[in-house]
């Protein structure tokens, strides 16, 4: 027993019925058209070609001619009245099938049988195949084969062109017609078969669909029973979200402003990258971009000309220091204005527009001249530049005045530079030589100042490793009593001999160390280097235990606040009593900031160590100052003893200053003596110690032993 078929498999069947149906349809519209156009195309044939195939070029046309274009006319009307009337229909497509084929008979026919035209038939089989219907092939192929067998018995010249054929050809005719309809027939079983399987998958998909549709609108109800509970909600969070809307948006508001102030911190911040803080000029880094843009100016054209003013204030420090760093400061700011007003009064030698003023810190300055008209200029501009920074300024109700030194560095097309860094050193290089001479000094660059200050970092190099390498060395220069010729002391001397140069003087690298930051340790080392040979002689030599020790200080130690602290140390380490140590300043050391000073001294003296002032009558300070200063002795410069047998106010000096500093209280000690006779003059103005070539030149470790072993009885000869 047969089951029933499914409702999948009945909407298949409907399916591929309707296809099927609607190709049909299509099908006969399609042939409905194309037989037309093979009327008109078979009246031309009978006209044209019909009277040349055969009945010579000079008949007529023939009355046959005419009965077959009568006769196309009767084959077309019929299916084309069909397909118009009763498209899809099996009598449609029969009929239009073997209308096709005879159509094909007859332009065979009208042709008089020439084998181009045979092809037609091939062609009607193949379009007939669009119905996808094998069945129609079969009426087809009949009435071809029933119409070569007459044709060819009683008209072959309409056949095949001749009047007599061999029996055989009507059935190769046939033959091909069926050998054709063959591959047909299994193509339109295939598509048939294709269309039904096609209407299985839409039929499956139909029911797909509709289960799908039938959840979905089962989903759908569920769907709107939690819309009506979402619309509840959904009304609950509208109230929430009003509420915090307004809190974003005042949120927001707060955000605006945090972002514009962002916006102007970054501009600022962008701003101070490349500005000073102080004076709102371009800072080095801004100054090094704009350089090395004229660099590359310089490398493109050859009459281009830029230069570099390092400019350095003097005596900035006084005023700093007098009036206070907010006054410095409105100095600085006034300063940078007034750089800038005088370049845009210099347009007639640089172009203002393009310069630039920049501070690189402290009171140093750097302009930039761009465009220049011709490299003379640079110094031109910087003499101007001077005239108009000596010009009082108004601080706090005060009239203040400074003044400068510059250094220049030019640059061009033909002496160019790769690096701003470079031009700007050269600039300073420059500067330093201006600062070494006179003040107010205009210095232009050139190639020996950058020699002497490679030699000079050379030997700051080098000085930094001395100490470690143990280049450095103390000698000890003789203090005699002139009165009785007698040893008193020694006086602590650094030397450096290095290992390539020799011996370097000690006023090239005491001045550097200093610069550099070396002379405190440097000063510690000497300090208690002197203080252990001191206490060592005074061990090994029982007869010299009032023997001295003088250790000169630099302006950096006698500022340094752990000054004291490293005095102690030296002393407890070495054992070495305080009252045989001296530490000796320069008058001006002590004048550069007298209170503090005299505080220092006072704690040294405290500790009974005696202090001597140094050179004497070189610095600031006058006779009458003396007793101001917490002083044991004061040491009369070597310029005064030397001129003093060819001037007779330098003798009158010396023996002013001894008899005040004896006076006061003070002892008077006298350096730089190369000679007897200006030992015998200062013993006649009682003097109390002295030094010099004419005793002893700085002996070393062991020439100074000797010396005490010896129990000096040269120094005792010479003096008397």
């Amino acid at each position: 027993m047969t089951s029933s078929p499914s409702p999948v498999q009945l909407r298949a069947d409907e399916l591929f019925r309707l296809n099927q149906n609607a190709n049909f349809r299509r099908t006969d519209r399609l042939f409905a058209v194309l037989m037309a156009f093979q009327f008109v195309g078979g009246v031309v044939a009978a006209i044209t070609f019909s009277p040349r195939t055969w009945a010579g070029t000079t008949s007529q046309t023939h009355i046959h001619v005419w009965g077959a274009v009568v006769l196309g006319g009767l084959i077309a009307s019929l299916p084309i009245a069909l397909a118009l009337r009763m498209p899809g229909r099996a009598l449609t497509r029969h009929v239009i099938a073997c209308s096709q084929i005879m159509f094909s008979g007859l332009f065979i026919h009208l042709s008089g049988g020439r084998i181009e035209t045979h092809f037609h038939i091939f062609g009607s089989l193949a379009f007939l195949g669009f119905y996808r219907d094998w069945r129609i092939f079969i009426g087809a192929t009949l009435i071809t084969t029933v119409d070569h067998l007459l044709r060819s018995r009683y008209w072959p010249e309409s056949v095949f062109g001749v009047m007599s054929a061999a029996w055989w050809r009507p059935f190769e005719h046939a033959a091909w017609v069926v050998f054709e309809d063959i591959f047909l027939i299994h193509a339109a079983i295939v598509s048939s078969k294709e269309m039904r399987k096609i209407a299985v998958k839409r039929s499956e998909l139909e029911s797909s669909h509709a289960t799908v549709e039938d959840k979905v609108h089962e989903r759908t109800e569920q769907v709107e029973s939690q819309k009506r509970q979402l619309n509840e909600i959904n009304s609950t969070l509208e109230n929430r979200v009003k509420e915090r809307t307004s809190e974003l948006e005042k949120a927001y508001s707060q955000l605006e402003e945090e972002i514009a102030q962002r916006a102007a911190i970054e501009n600022r911040l962008r701003h101070d990258a490349f500005h000073d803080a102080l004076t709102n000029l371009p800072n080095r880094t801004l100054l090094l971009d704009r350089v090395g843009q004229c660099i590359e100016r310089s490398k493109r054209q050859d009459n281009y000309y830029y230069a570099v003013l390092f400019i350095d204030l003097d005596g900035f420090k006084t005023i700093n220091d007098s009036l206070g760093h907010q006054a410095g400061d409105k100095l600085l700011i006034a300063m940078s204005h007034r750089l800038q007003t005088t370049l845009r009064d210099l347009d007639s030698v640089a172009r203002p527009t393009q310069d630039t003023t920049a501070r690189l810190g402290g009171d140093e300055f750097v302009i930039l001249l761009d465009g220049l008209h011709q490299p003379e200029d640079a110094e031109i501009t910087a003499r101007r530049i001077l005239k108009y920074v000596i010009q009082p300024f108004d601080i706090n109700g005060r009239e203040v005045v400074v003044g400068a030194s510059i250094g220049i560095a030019a640059g061009s097309h033909h002496k160019g530079y790769d690096k701003p860094e470079d031009i700007i050193r050269d600039a300073d290089t420059a500067l330093y030589q201006a600062k070494s001479n006179d003040k107010g000094s205009v210095v232009q660059f050139n190639q020996k100042m950058l020699d002497a200050a490679m030699a000079r970092l050379e030997i700051e190099s080098d000085l930094r490793k001395a100490f470690d390498l143990q280049q450095l060395s103390v000698v000890y220069q003789p203090l005699v009593e002139l009165s009785t010729g007698k040893l008193s002391g020694f006086e602590a001397l650094m030397r450096w001999h290095h290992p390539q140069k020799g011996w370097i003087p000690p006023d090239r690298f005491i001045p550097i160390a200093e610069e550099i930051g070396l002379i405190q340790m440097l000063g510690q080392w000497i300090l208690e280097e002197a203080c252990r040979q001191c206490q060592q002689w005074r061990t090994l030599y029982p007869q010299w235990s009032e023997l001295r020790m003088s250790v000169n200080l630099s302006m950096r130690q006698l500022n340094d606040a752990t000054l004291l602290t490293t005095l102690d140390d030296a002393l407890s380490k070495t054992q070495l009593p305080p009252d045989n140590l001296c530490l000796e300043v320069t008058e001006s050391m002590v004048m550069d900031n007298p209170e503090a000073v005299c505080n220092t001294l006072d704690n040294i003296r405290g500790r009974r160590v005696s202090v001597h002032l140094d050179d004497f009558g070189t610095g600031y300070s006058s006779l009458s100052c003396l007793h101001r200063l917490p002083l044991d002795a004061v040491k009369i410069d070597r310029t005064f003893i030397r001129d003093m047998a060819l001037d007779e106010k330098h003798a009158s000096t010396v023996q002013a200053i001894v008899t005040l500093a004896h006076t006061r209280g003070f002892k008077v000690i006298v350096e730089g003596i190369e000679s007897n006779d200006q030992l015998t003059q200062l013993r006649a103005f009682h003097c109390d110690l002295g030094q010099g070539y004419y005793f002893a030149k700085p002996l070393t470790q062991n020439d100074a032993e000797q010396l005490l072993h010896s129990n000096h009885p040269w120094l005792t000869t010479q003096a008397a």
